[in-house]
């Protein structure tokens, strides 16, 4: 495979501080008018994604925490909330390429937006399950409805970060969008605990929905592309732009529609790259362990350890702090290696092993019984998880510019398999054994096969270059 090589350091860019805003002309180019102020706008972008995505977790954690009492009310098996959990998956691999392909297409802001509407209102629906039709059903069709919706939020994000942030910032930039799921899920998961024990379980789903329809009224006013964005400082723009960023894409229109023969050799072309495929299978471990320790884990806790709702709450909530500390430290370790050593691969892999490897002693689960040692290892689970997590600042350093939407779906799509597939076999493994223990050495297994994928295949880091030949075929 050939490409355009990452140089051997990293690239010299000079501070935003230090860099001259020359004279804008209001009607050049047909450029947007920028103003001199407001620095730094970049990281209130970020916050921006960073709040819509965890909106979208805390959605997820909704049926998660809630899980034990709807199985215990409508006396539903381990393999039927196996298959429950997987819904969500389902729909989010299902959608997730051709959601890549519409961030792609329309930018993320419109993407997003009608996702957010959409996994709002199906969250909110979530609630009156039991109600008209059967239980079982009603929540397949809700969790797939929301899965599908939620599949555009990780493509947009990873097209927001690549286009807003240059390459030595990308890191910090990435894990503290992705610390977004596990400050949500410390914050949430013992409010709905809560929320269940004095109300019902049904309540929460009508909150969260609420909740998400509120925040898709800001997202509408309060996010640009740098591009379009006439409050985004021209020094900053050309800091973005100097250090590797996309600033100067702006979305297309979105009139003409997606030609998906294209996006059909595209899609080709991205699984016929050893480094795409490695990326995908990262992600397929990672969502098989996130199965358990996000999905299953308060079943566990509330059947193996008989913990109560709330207990199992402030359980997931210290999961939720360590995987946050994890995925924002870790940012700052994958830049701070890529300064000293100015190689990309070693500073993404190195973070990515160590998580990983923590991730895979969930076995050891298996052997503890007091509520101390069962926090403690449920913490370093989900700070290996959170390292592991930062595999998403691959997407950036490595997609074709035109296509970091596409990877991203692919990605998801990819990762979405792992989910159905764990989501399934635990509650097949449970109800056939009777125990938890098989279940655990099964994910933790993966964390493993991801270790030895990243080191053997992944020995460079480059970013792919996509050409169309005369007859059609994608090129690099």
């Amino acid at each position: 495979m050939t490409g355009q090589p990452s140089s051997s350091a990293p690239p010299v860019v000079p501070p935003l501080d230090d860099v001259d805003v020359p004279p804008v002309d209001p009607a050049g180019g047909g450029a947007p008018a920028r103003r001199r102020g407001l620095p730094k706008r970049r990281w209130l972008m970020l916050a921006m994604i960073f709040i819509v995505y965890a909106i979208a977790a805390a959605d997820r954690t909704t049926m998660t925490i809630t899980a034990p009492l709807i199985a215990k009310e409508f006396a539903l098996t381990n393999t039927q909330m196996g298959y429950v959990f997987s819904a969500f998956a389902l729909a989010y691999g299902i959608f997730a390429i051709p959601a890549g392909a519409i961030v792609d297409r329309l930018g993320a802001k419109v993407a997003i937006l009608f996702g957010l509407v959409v996994w709002s209102a199906g969250t909110f629906v979530n609630g009156f399950a039991g109600m008209i039709f059967s239980a079982f059903g009603f929540l397949w069709v809700s969790r797939f409805v929301v899965g599908a919706a939620e599949a555009v939020v990780t493509p947009g994000g990873a097209s927001i970060l690549a286009t807003w942030f240059p390459d030595r910032e990308r890191g910090r930039a990435t894990s503290i969008w992705n610390s977004s799921t596990y400050i949500t899920t410390a914050a949430v998961s013992p409010l709905m605990g809560w929320i269940c024990q004095e109300y019902n379980w049904q309540a929460v789903f009508w909150i969260m929905g609420v909740g998400g329809l509120i925040a898709a009224l800001f997202w509408v006013i309060g996010y640009y592309e740098p591009a379009r964005d006439t409050r985004l400082s021209q020094g900053e723009f050309d800091y973005m732009v100097a250090g590797g960023a996309l600033a100067t894409a702006s979305a297309p229109p979105g009139r003409e529609p997606i030609d998906w023969a294209r996006k059909t050799a595209e899609v080709k072309f991205l699984l016929s790259q050893p480094s795409m495929l490695v990326i995908f299978f990262g992600q397929y471990c990672g969502n098989s362990i996130a199965g358990m320790l996000i999905g299953w884990m308060p079943i566990y806790l509330t059947r193996v350890h008989h913990f109560s709702v709330l207990d199992a709450g402030w359980f997931m909530s210290i999961g939720g702090i360590a995987a946050a500390l994890a995925a924002i430290g870790g940012g700052y370790v994958i830049d701070f290696l890529y300064r000293r050593t100015g190689s990309m691969a070693l500073s993404r892999k190195v973070p990515l092993t160590v998580g990983y490897l923590l991730a895979s002693t969930m076995v050891l689960l298996s052997y503890v019984t007091s509520p101390t040692a069962i926090a403690v290892l449920l913490f370093l689970l989900f700070l290996g998880k959170g390292w592991a997590n930062s595999g998403w600042i691959l997407v950036a350093d490595t997609a074709p510019r035109s296509l970091v939407g596409t990877v991203g779906g692919l990605m998801n799509a990819v990762g979405a398999i792992g989910s159905v597939v764990t989501g399934i076999m635990i509650g097949v493994l449970v109800d056939r054994y009777q125990s938890f223990d098989l279940a655990l050495l099964y994910v933790g297994a993966h964390g493993i096969m991801a270790v030895i994928a990243f080191w053997l295949v992944f020995r460079k880091m480059e970013r792919l270059q996509l050409t169309f030949d005369e007859s059609g075929e994608a090129t690099v």
